[in-house]
């Protein structure tokens, strides 16, 4: 299952794009048994200019890297995806 959703995780970032809400909830089983992420209403294009800094303030602080959930100066990067894919491990092994 976590290949499944670092796959699609890398696919969007190869993309230059961030999920930005990737969550449990926001991961769905297909009927062949595989995982899919769903859910890009907070997807957001890697901001170039910003040396692949997006800022954002999102919705879910519980899946969210600290720097996204900061209330002064919200930012997004891959990084902060890989976090919330972080915690739905966490969630799955426990």
């Amino acid at each position: 299952f976590a290949q499944d959703i670092a796959a699609g995780m890398a696919y969007l970032h190869s993309r230059d794009y961030i999920h930005g809400d990737l969550r449990s909830p926001n991961v769905f089983v297909t009927e062949d048994g595989h995982l899919k992420i769903g859910d890009f209403g907070f997807a957001r294009i890697l901001g170039k200019a910003q040396n692949q800094v997006v800022r954002a303030r999102l919705t879910n602080p519980r899946w969210q890297a600290p720097e996204v959930y900061d209330m002064v100066d919200p930012i997004a990067t891959t990084a902060a995806d890989v976090y919330s894919f972080g915690i739905i491990m966490y969630e799955m092994l426990t």
